[in-house]
């Protein structure tokens, strides 16, 4: 009866956690692509995104900037796609509930750029790539200044500030996140980049840190992974 309640009071407090992985620099190797969301509201530049990236539940190599996305059309709202992620343990059959918090490092390269948000959609899509079931729609949340920094430091951009998601995946999915930016309307020739990588302090929740931070998000409620929880593999069981 004791081994019982002790285990009820573990499942109650991995359940009540919350899981943090990485936007790393890391390619993975024979990878899956997923596709892209379109039409109105969604990703209106894409030609320039990388596919196939790692988002772990580990920090690794080392920080540096992405591609440098743009030029972008002037004088209408771009919304830019710079990466695809995804984690490659496959979810468990789960309903998605609480709230995800994104925060990296993001420029622009000119003033008159006019970049002023960071944009995230989160999908669970079947692992042959077949159909995505979306957690987080497109969203583009601009933070507290005006516009990005001009200035290869890069700076902390807000992405997603304690945005619901809701939703349900099926054993086997895969968990899949597009992030890029866009621009005010008054953007000539936009672009920007990221900063992907590393194994500094997680970034903060803040639009000002400029020195180096791990791009991170942050789901309030643990997400569970058919090896196991994202605590177990953090503690060696399952991958």
């Amino acid at each position: 009866m004791l081994k019982l309640a002790a285990l009820l009071l573990l499942l109650s407090r991995f359940a009540a956690a919350s899981t943090t992985l990485y936007f790393t620099n890391s390619a993975i190797s024979g990878g899956t692509s997923f596709s892209i969301e379109t039409g109105a509201g969604t990703w209106t530049y894409v030609s320039e995104y990388t596919d196939k990236m790692d988002l772990s539940a580990t920090k690794t190599g080392s920080i540096s900037a992405g591609t440098r996305i743009g030029a972008m059309t002037s004088a209408i709202i771009n919304i830019g796609l710079d990466r695809q992620y995804y984690h490659q343990t496959p979810l468990a059959a789960q309903t998605f509930s609480g709230t995800v918090l994104l925060q990296c490092m993001g420029r622009e390269y000119n003033g008159g750029d006019d970049i002023a948000a960071g944009c995230v959609s989160i999908r669970s899509c079947r692992a042959d790539a077949s159909a995505c079931t979306t957690l987080v729609a497109l969203t583009c949340i601009g933070g507290t200044v005006a516009e990005w920094i001009n200035n290869a430091s890069h700076r902390n951009v807000n992405v997603l500030n304690s945005v619901a998601i809701s939703g349900t995946s099926t054993a086997g999915d895969i968990l899949v996140a597009n992030i890029g930016g866009t621009n005010l309307v008054t953007g000539a020739t936009p672009e920007f980049s990221y900063k992907y990588g590393g194994t500094d302090t997680d970034c903060p929740v803040n639009d000002t840190t400029t020195s180096d931070c791990a791009c991170r998000i942050t789901f309030s409620n643990d997400v569970i992974f058919v090896a196991g929880s994202y605590h177990r593999m953090m503690m060696g069981v399952g991958q």
